[in-house]
């Protein structure tokens, strides 16, 4: 099945600012490498913030995905954790650092999904006592942004983010 053009900004546009920073990047860059125009980008996306939100969204459900596998896999708890950490080690080496203060200090509500998703899925306390993940705002503000249009389609679906 072919990528959409939206799918394809967004997957260009992750891969570039986790290289280079959010800042780095200008809007004509992600064009230019996909071969698009700036009409068509700004056709599907109104603003680059709108933009950093949505991949912002996929690195979070991307990573999600990359932590839930040692969770489903492994049955010894030790294991699961020293898996986990290395995933999250492994985001760290991959992504610039500037990519995550840019988020910080420019796209408040992109970071905003970023501390949300650090409280509801990386403190213990996102786990009840039967070891299932409640409910999160993450989830919650996606759905919200679904509904107005502005998540991306055919992106991770809620029941597997809410697992």
């Amino acid at each position: 099945m072919a990528m959409t053009t939206n799918e394809r900004i967004v997957r260009k546009s992750l891969e570039l600012f986790t290289r280079f920073g959010i800042n780095s990047v200008r809007t004509d860059d992600i064009s230019m490498e996909l071969g698009i125009s700036k009409k068509t980008f700004y056709k599907h996306f109104v603003s680059k913030e709108e933009l950093v939100v949505c991949v912002t969204e996929r690195l979070l459900s991307d990573t999600l995905t990359e932590i839930d596998k040692p969770v489903k896999t492994c049955c010894n708890s030790i294991v699961q954790a020293s898996e986990i950490w290395d995933r999250l080690i492994a985001f760290r080496k991959k992504n610039n650092p500037n990519f995550l203060m840019d988020l910080k200090r420019y796209y408040a509500r992109a970071w905003n999904l970023v501390e949300t998703f650090r409280t509801e899925y990386l403190t213990p306390r996102s786990y009840s006592k039967f070891g299932t993940r409640r409910s999160s705002k993450f989830v919650q503000s996606r759905h919200e942004r679904k509904s107005n249009g502005l998540a991306l389609a055919g992106s991770v679906s809620a029941e597997i983010l809410g697992k």
